[in-house]
């Protein structure tokens, strides 16, 4: 492969040599979709080229590389949407199904365009308001919108997913550009709901014996710490989620 990978890995749970074989078997898999020329088929083709660039950034390549990864994972997205559902889903599945996969769109300057597609879509089944109203907030928050919540949302949502009532916080603060709570919301989000499963995945996947582990970045939190302007200063277990080089 042709990535500049002069620098030590940015994760040194693993050498370079496996990321790299991660991102060669995560390319054969890409394949498997993309050979038919079926963009019904996309959907599973953009998660793929996210932990492409996810794991390019933990060996250590070049920025651009990266992005130029989530840029493909935008434009398969975007592809799935137009042509490959004609805009027609089934429902709108959860905020978990965008906020990586959009996030690195942004990181890449190529969320307009895919939250353009997205908000010419219908749905065969009603999305339930809690999480149409999440979705929203959080594309008006890559779009630079100003984003407003209340107690009310945050309990609902937590009732949920314990999760998902952190994130109106986190869009609020980061939005208004108020920096002291946004670095509470931030913290609380990556330290206490992003961690704890991210930690689990990569502890399974660090002790296989094949290439499965490509890091445990938050492209979420990169895009809020590029949307605030500065990188917060989190707690220690926190910032190690922050791909901050993507933040700039």
């Amino acid at each position: 492969m042709s990535e500049n990978l002069s620098r030590a890995p940015r994760d040194p749970a693993k050498p370079a040599s496996h990321y790299i074989a991660f991102v060669e078997r995560e390319q054969q898999a890409m394949l498997a979709y993309t050979k038919f020329d079926n963009p019904a088929l996309y959907f599973s083709v953009a998660p793929i080229c996210v932990r492409i660039g996810g794991a390019l950034y933990s060996a250590g390549a070049e920025v651009s590389e990266c992005l130029r990864w989530f840029e493909k994972a935008a434009d398969y997205q975007r592809r799935f949407l137009v042509d490959g559902k004609k805009f027609k889903l089934a429902n709108i599945g959860t905020i978990d199904n965008y906020l990586e996969i959009y996030s690195a769109a942004f990181l890449a300057g190529k969320s307009g365009e895919l939250i353009a597609a997205l908000e010419q879509c219908s749905y065969s089944e009603t999305p339930p308001p809690l999480e149409m109203k999440l979705l929203t907030q959080f594309c008006d928050f890559l779009r630079g919108g100003k984003i407003d919540t209340d107690e009310k949302q945050l309990a609902e949502l937590k009732a949920l997913h314990e999760r998902w009532g952190v994130l109106p916080l986190v869009l609020s603060t980061v939005s208004k550009k108020d920096a002291p709570g946004a670095r509470a919301a931030l913290d609380d989000y990556l330290a206490n709901h992003w961690g704890p499963p991210i930690e689990k995945t990569a502890k399974k996947a660090l002790k296989s014996p094949s290439a499965e582990f490509w890091g445990r970045w938050s492209f979420f939190s990169a895009a809020a710490c590029k949307i605030l302007e500065v990188v917060p200063d989190l707690g220690s277990r926190a910032k190690s989620y922050v791909p901050t080089e993507l933040a700039g």
